[in-house]
């Protein structure tokens, strides 16, 4: 595991779309496993998914953050996106719609400092409370 120090976190942005992809689906692979149908995760690829952040990199919504954490070669290990609560009517609800490390980084406390750094971003948009939504059998969903 890489020395605190080497690691960044920092906003994502265009160009950051392949890396975010990358890290979606390894984690999807390697987390969900044991949860989700093996033909369904061999079956991922980081194309569509690669479209989609680019569409979303390129226009962000003025309500979300999306961030990215690096490892010490400026390589993409962990994202995280949250914004506007989509289930909760409330006013001031925000929702951690991902968070996605590569197995590597995984329980080191990375998730954590980009939950951190995340709820920062949140308070300063003016949200006052976040919902989270797991899959029931996530090893990870308890990372705080």
């Amino acid at each position: 595991m890489e020395s605190e120090a080497l690691m960044s976190i920092r906003d994502a942005k265009p160009g950051d779309e392949a890396g975010i992809a990358g890290v979606q689906v390894s984690s999807w692979q390697t987390t969900y496993k044991d949860i989700v149908d093996p033909a369904y995760l061999q079956a991922m690829e980081t194309g569509p998914r690669q479209d989609m952040w680019e569409r979303a990199l390129a226009a962000p919504d003025a309500g979300s953050c999306t961030l990215v954490l690096e490892n010490g070669e400026g390589k993409i290990v962990g994202f995280l996106k949250a914004g506007k609560s989509r289930d909760m009517a409330e006013e001031g609800s925000a929702e951690l719609y991902v968070l996605y490390l590569l197995k590597a980084y995984q329980g080191a406390g990375w998730g954590t400092e980009l939950f951190r750094t995340m709820r920062g971003r949140l308070q300063d948009l003016g949200y006052l409370t976040l919902h989270v939504w797991v899959l029931e059998g996530n090893p990870a969903r308890f990372f705080l």
